[in-house]
C-alpha cells in the first residue's frame, strides 16, 4: 500500500494584523513586504518539505507564497482551495463587524454570512478538493506534495478528516506554517480520513519545530 504525504501550508501575511480585516474568497491582496520576508526567514531558520507538485489556491497571496517556498516545483491552481466566501463581511474591519448581530451569529456557528458560503457548502468544496488531489497523486504516481491555501481551509480539512480528532480552532496555524498529513488511497476512499503527523516547517523529519500555544489556537479572519 502506497502512503502519501501531503503538506498543508498557510499563505504568508497579506494584511497588517493590526488592521484586523475580514478577508474572504473575494478579497485578493498581495503578500506584504513583511509577509514575504517572514517566509524567507522561516526558510532560513527551518526546513520546508520536498514536494513533487504543489496544489494552490487561486488567491494571489497563495500563489506568491508557493513561488517563494517552492520556486522550482510545478504547481496547479485549484479553485476549490479558495478561502471561504464571507459574503457581506468580506473586506470589512472586524471592529465594525462586531456591532453586526449577523456577524456574531456567524462566529457562534448559528448562521452563514449574508450572501456568503454556508458551512456545509464550504466543507463539501474543500473535501472535494482533497479528493481530487488524492486522485491526481494516484494517477501520476506522486508520493509527496504540498497544498498552499488558507487558514480556514486547513482548519476545516483537519477538523473534518484529520486524526487526532479535534475541533476546528485547534488546527489554527501561523502564516507560512501548517501540517504534514499521511494517508493512502484505501484510507481516503474507505474512511475519508488522514493522520496529522507533524507541524510545519520543521528542522528534520522526526522533530516538530513550530508549536502553537493554546492562546495562538484561535480563529482569526484577517488573513
Amino acid at each position: 500500500m502506497v502512503t502519501y504525504r501531503i503538506h498543508l501550508i498557510r499563505h504568508g501575511m497579506a494584511e497588517d494584523p493590526q488592521k484586523k480585516i475580514c478577508l474572504g474568497k473575494n478579497s485578493d491582496p498581495a503578500l506584504t513586504p513583511e509577509g514575504a520576508e517572514e517566509l524567507r526567514e522561516l526558510m532560513d531558520t527551518y526546513q520546508y518539505p520536498y514536494a513533487e507538485k504543489v496544489y494552490c489556491s487561486p488567491s494571489l497571496r497563495c500563489r506568491q507564497t508557493a513561488d517563494i517556498l517552492f520556486p522550482e516545483t510545478e504547481f496547479e491552481i485549484m479553485d476549490e482551495l479558495a478561502e471561504c466566501d464571507l459574503g457581506d463581511f468580506d473586506g470589512k474591519p472586524i471592529s465594525e463587524l462586531l456591532e453586526n448581530p449577523a456577524f456574531i451569529g456567524w462566529v457562534e456557528g448559528k448562521c452563514p454570512p449574508p450572501n456568503g458560503e454556508k458551512s456545509d457548502e464550504f466543507g463539501s468544496r474543500i473535501a472535494c478538493a482533497f479528493d481530487d488531489i488524492i486522485h491526481d497523486m494516484s494517477k501520476n504516481h506522486l508520493i509527496e506534495t504540498a497544498v498552499v491555501t488558507h487558514g480556514t481551509v486547513i482548519m476545516g480539512l483537519c477538523a473534518m478528516c484529520g486524526y487526532p480528532r479535534q475541533e476546528m480552532r485547534y488546527w489554527a496555524s501561523n502564516s507560512g506554517c501548517g501540517y504534514t498529513l499521511s494517508t493512502s488511497v484505501s484510507m481516503w476512499m474507505h474512511d475519508q480520513c488522514f493522520e496529522v503527523i507533524s507541524t510545519l516547517p520543521f528542522e528534520n523529519r522526526e522533530e516538530e519545530e513550530i508549536q502553537l500555544s493554546e492562546e495562538e489556537r484561535e480563529w482569526n479572519f484577517f488573513e
